[in-house]
Protein backbone atom coordinates (compact mmCIF):
# COMPACT_ATOMS: atom_id res chain seq x y z
CA UNK A 1 0.00 0.00 0.00
CA UNK A 2 2.86 2.22 1.00
CA UNK A 3 4.67 1.65 -1.98
CA UNK A 4 2.43 2.08 -4.70
CA UNK A 5 1.57 5.92 -2.67
CA UNK A 6 5.26 6.04 -2.71
CA UNK A 7 5.28 5.08 -6.56
CA UNK A 8 2.54 7.99 -7.15
CA UNK A 9 4.25 10.74 -5.37
CA UNK A 10 7.37 10.60 -7.02
CA UNK A 11 5.59 9.92 -10.71
CA UNK A 12 3.32 13.46 -9.47
CA UNK A 13 6.73 15.25 -8.46
CA UNK A 14 8.25 14.16 -11.93
CA UNK A 15 5.35 15.46 -14.22
CA UNK A 16 5.13 18.76 -12.03
CA UNK A 17 9.11 18.99 -12.78
CA UNK A 18 8.83 18.43 -16.54
CA UNK A 19 5.83 20.89 -16.60
CA UNK A 20 7.91 23.55 -14.90
CA UNK A 21 10.97 23.13 -16.85
CA UNK A 22 8.44 22.69 -20.02
CA UNK A 23 7.26 26.55 -19.04
CA UNK A 24 10.82 28.25 -18.10
CA UNK A 25 11.75 27.03 -21.59
CA UNK A 26 8.98 28.30 -23.20
CA UNK A 27 9.62 31.30 -21.45
CA UNK A 28 12.88 31.96 -22.64
CA UNK A 29 12.04 30.92 -26.15
CA UNK A 30 9.26 33.76 -26.09
CA UNK A 31 6.44 30.63 -27.05
CA UNK A 32 4.45 31.07 -23.76
CA UNK A 33 1.08 31.46 -24.64
CA UNK A 34 -0.21 34.43 -22.71
CA UNK A 35 -3.94 34.76 -24.33
CA UNK A 36 -5.37 33.16 -27.15
CA UNK A 37 -8.99 34.38 -28.63
CA UNK A 38 -10.93 31.72 -31.01
CA UNK A 39 -13.44 33.76 -33.05
CA UNK A 40 -15.86 31.89 -35.06
CA UNK A 41 -17.90 33.51 -37.87
CA UNK A 42 -19.89 32.45 -41.03
CA UNK A 43 -18.00 34.01 -44.13
CA UNK A 44 -20.79 35.70 -46.25
CA UNK A 45 -19.10 34.94 -49.70
CA UNK A 46 -17.94 31.55 -49.42
CA UNK A 47 -20.81 30.66 -46.89
CA UNK A 48 -18.48 28.52 -44.87
CA UNK A 49 -17.85 28.69 -41.02
CA UNK A 50 -14.51 30.00 -40.36
CA UNK A 51 -12.13 30.06 -37.29
CA UNK A 52 -9.99 32.74 -36.51
CA UNK A 53 -7.38 32.46 -34.08
CA UNK A 54 -5.19 35.31 -32.37
CA UNK A 55 -2.23 34.37 -29.52
CA UNK A 56 -0.69 36.49 -27.70
CA UNK A 57 2.90 35.12 -26.51
CA UNK A 58 5.50 36.21 -23.91
CA UNK A 59 8.09 38.07 -24.84
CA UNK A 60 11.55 35.80 -25.26
CA UNK A 61 13.43 36.71 -21.38
CA UNK A 62 16.74 35.43 -21.21
CA UNK A 63 16.96 35.21 -17.46
CA UNK A 64 14.87 32.14 -18.13
CA UNK A 65 17.44 30.46 -20.46
CA UNK A 66 20.11 31.91 -17.98
CA UNK A 67 18.34 29.99 -14.75
CA UNK A 68 18.08 26.47 -16.94
CA UNK A 69 21.87 26.79 -17.75
CA UNK A 70 22.91 27.42 -14.29
CA UNK A 71 20.99 24.67 -13.00
CA UNK A 72 21.29 22.10 -15.36
CA UNK A 73 25.18 22.79 -16.01
CA UNK A 74 26.35 24.34 -12.90
CA UNK A 75 29.83 23.77 -13.47
CA UNK A 76 29.95 25.95 -16.51
CA UNK A 77 27.03 28.32 -15.88
CA UNK A 78 26.17 28.27 -12.17
CA UNK A 79 27.48 30.62 -9.04
CA UNK A 80 30.69 29.41 -8.98
CA UNK A 81 31.81 28.79 -12.78
CA UNK A 82 35.04 28.68 -13.98
CA UNK A 83 35.94 30.60 -17.06
CA UNK A 84 37.49 27.82 -19.67
CA UNK A 85 41.07 29.11 -18.79
CA UNK A 86 40.56 28.27 -15.90
CA UNK A 87 39.43 24.66 -15.86
CA UNK A 88 42.35 24.53 -18.55
CA UNK A 89 44.89 25.50 -16.23
CA UNK A 90 43.79 23.14 -13.42
CA UNK A 91 43.73 20.65 -15.73
CA UNK A 92 46.90 21.26 -17.05
CA UNK A 93 47.98 21.52 -13.23
CA UNK A 94 46.46 18.27 -12.59
CA UNK A 95 48.12 16.13 -15.55
CA UNK A 96 51.83 17.66 -14.63
CA UNK A 97 51.43 16.65 -10.94
CA UNK A 98 50.09 12.79 -12.43
CA UNK A 99 53.42 12.56 -15.15
CA UNK A 100 56.80 12.33 -14.13
CA UNK A 101 59.21 15.26 -14.36
CA UNK A 102 61.56 14.80 -17.51
CA UNK A 103 63.89 17.83 -18.73
CA UNK A 104 66.87 18.16 -20.83
CA UNK A 105 68.78 16.41 -18.85
CA UNK A 106 66.82 13.59 -18.21
CA UNK A 107 69.32 9.94 -19.03
CA UNK A 108 66.15 8.26 -20.59
CA UNK A 109 65.42 11.16 -22.90
CA UNK A 110 69.29 11.23 -24.21
CA UNK A 111 69.08 7.06 -24.50
CA UNK A 112 66.53 7.37 -26.56
CA UNK A 113 67.58 10.14 -28.99
CA UNK A 114 70.03 8.35 -29.26
CA UNK A 115 68.46 5.06 -30.54
CA UNK A 116 66.33 6.83 -32.65
CA UNK A 117 69.59 8.54 -34.43
CA UNK A 118 70.73 5.35 -34.97
CA UNK A 119 67.33 3.90 -36.33
CA UNK A 120 67.45 7.05 -38.75
CA UNK A 121 70.84 6.60 -40.21
CA UNK A 122 70.24 2.68 -40.24
CA UNK A 123 66.95 3.60 -43.04
CA UNK A 124 68.88 5.75 -44.66
CA UNK A 125 71.04 3.99 -45.49
CA UNK A 126 69.34 0.98 -46.80
CA UNK A 127 67.50 3.60 -48.78
CA UNK A 128 70.36 5.78 -50.42
CA UNK A 129 71.72 2.43 -52.49
CA UNK A 130 67.93 1.57 -53.55
CA UNK A 131 67.75 4.97 -55.43
CA UNK A 132 68.94 5.88 -58.85
CA UNK A 133 71.57 8.41 -59.10
CA UNK A 134 69.64 10.87 -61.24
CA UNK A 135 67.34 10.98 -58.22
CA UNK A 136 69.89 12.00 -55.48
Amino acid sequence: MYVELYRQVNSARAQMAARALARVLQAGAGSLVLEERVRTYNDPVTGLDVEERQTRYLRPDWRAAAWWLAHVFPEHYGPNAQSWEQVLDAYDAEQAALEPSSGPDDPHLAELAERLAATLAAQDSELLPALPAASL
